[in-house]
């Protein structure tokens, strides 16, 4: 599914995977640097709280084709 939305933005298919990759380590890094900042600690603590009674934490990748950046809690 993700192929068949992004495949426009992607002419050449043998760079679709490390693109697709390439954002989602972007996206880890950031994530990393929110959970490591001091000024987090609070938001940190109550995301740990709530992992602690999941046991988990899903992470879906959906296509957007608007600018922004939207969370969507599942």
């Amino acid at each position: 599914m993700l192929w068949k939305n992004l495949q426009i933005y992607y002419p050449d298919p043998s760079t679709f995977v490390p693109g697709i990759a390439q954002v989602i380590i972007m996206w880890c890094d950031a994530m990393v640097a929110w959970l490591e900042s001091d000024d987090n600690e609070d938001q940190v603590d109550k995301m740990l709280d709530g992992l602690k009674a999941r046991g988990k934490l899903d992470i879906a990748i959906e296509v957007c084709l608007s600018n922004e950046a939207t969370v969507r809690k599942c």
